[in-house]
């Protein structure tokens, strides 16, 4: 038999803390919405999906951009 456990934290960061953390927040959101509409595009022209190697294999011309 598991027993299953859930664990709740709560963070308070200081103020330039909070601010990287938004920031880097700010930079995955954008990333992940990229990566959402390039595989919508893609389908839309061609019929087919991209793969996450497909897309993972463009990340470093991405982060280079950024």
């Amino acid at each position: 038999m598991y027993v299953l456990s859930a664990y709740k934290f709560r963070l308070y960061p200081d103020e330039e803390q909070e601010k990287t953390l938004n920031s880097q927040l700010r930079i995955c959101k954008e990333l992940y919405n990229r990566a959402y509409h390039e595989r919508l595009e893609h389908y839309e022209k061609t019929g087919k999906g991209l793969t996450y190697a497909e897309q993972a294999n463009a990340l470093p011309e991405v982060k280079s951009q950024n």
